[in-house]
């Protein structure tokens, strides 16, 4: 059964929640331990952040700003800042290919696109392995591999969140080693979020308009989905609405709120808000966890979606947050096998 948070909304006005979590003074509550989280700007802004993922040989979080057309590489040890590679298309993830140190997999109109790319070139190789969705604007929204390195992709006919339609032509899709796709899911509203948990039997799915975190029993062997149902729904009296979410080594997923300037810890059984971790801005998209010993959290966030009247309010927006001291380690996220 969905569960909504236990008190409701937090206390105060969004803008004097993202002030307060800004300067330290939000109250944010930890998984174990006495020490309160820090929560610090990591980069430059972005117009809308997304897709973060801490690839371990490099020491580096890799992250895309989709309206911007980019892919950014953010080290903390990098004297020079980031390491930004402009594509002539929005970007909407990246992920490593297995075994191949210069691979990565990207989602980039209705393509997932091979790049060959040492973390400087302005001009990496590119090859399409396969086109996915359906017409001219039905585009590639999210992307992520399950237990057994499938590549997991959703479409929609909106990247751009702020975005609102009632179109049913999004689909859930999953791709092989051997280049084969296979729809599992269609007629949704699209996909901006995907996690699996720990014993690979559940697959947990954010469809955008019906504002739920939905949940599927997983057969990791045959990559096949069933019994869908609701764990957590944003329309009981939740702020914003749900995007991207990971999972920590203890089992529960941390799920970025969109519009509600907060991440929130969650049960994957029974869909109870166990913890909420306030973020400086408004428009939060997604979470992955990462650091040498994966126990940062590392946040993207939107700018786009703000009037001029906004942006004292939520300085932090567009900024991907690095969060310290959470009490918790996260998973290493997986590759995607080619």
């Amino acid at each position: 059964m969905a569960q909504s948070e236990k008190n409701g909304e937090p206390p105060g006005s969004k803008g004097n929640a993202a002030k307060q979590a800004a300067s330290g003074r939000g109250s944010i509550s930890t998984p174990r331990g006495s020490n309160s989280p820090k929560v610090t700007s990591a980069s430059t802004p972005a117009l809308l952040g997304e897709s973060p993922f801490w690839v371990e040989r490099m020491h580096a979080l890799l992250y895309v700003d989709i309206l911007g057309s980019e892919v950014r590489r953010l080290r903390h040890t990098d004297k020079h800042g980031e390491s930004i590679v402009k594509f002539d298309e929005a970007i909407t993830f990246v992920v490593p290919v297995e075994g191949k140190e210069d691979k990565f997999a990207i989602g980039q109109g209705n393509d997932i696109v091979l790049v060959t790319w040492d973390g400087h070139s302005q001009k990496p190789p590119r090859e399409v392995l396969i086109t996915v969705g359906q017409g001219r604007k039905n585009k590639v929204t999210v992307g992520k591999v399950d237990p057994s390195g499938r590549l997991w992709i959703g479409t929609s006919d909106h990247l751009d969140p702020e975005a609102r339609t009632s179109s049913t032509r999004g689909g859930l899709f999953s791709l092989d080693r051997g280049r084969q796709l296979k729809k599992h899911v269609g007629d949704i509203s699209g996909c901006y979020g995907l996690e699996w948990s720990l014993d690979g039997k559940t697959m947990f799915f954010v469809e955008p308009l019906k504002k739920t975190v939905d949940a599927f029993n997983f057969d990791a062997e045959k990559g096949e989905l069933s019994n869908r149902r609701v764990l957590l729904d944003y329309t009981n009296k939740m702020r914003g609405e749900p995007r991207g979410l990971t999972i920590d080594e203890e089992g529960k997923l941390w799920v970025a709120s969109f519009g509600g300037s907060q991440v929130l810890r969650v049960d994957p059984e029974s869909g109870e808000v166990m913890k909420r971790l306030p973020v400086p801005c408004r428009d939060v998209t997604n979470v992955a966890f990462g650091g040498d010993d994966m126990e940062d959290l590392f946040v993207t966030t939107c700018s786009s979606r703000l009037e001029p009247s906004e942006r004292n309010a939520y300085p932090g927006s567009g900024t991907t947050f690095r969060v310290t001291d959470l009490g918790v380690k996260g998973t290493r996220a997986r590759h995607f096998v080619l």
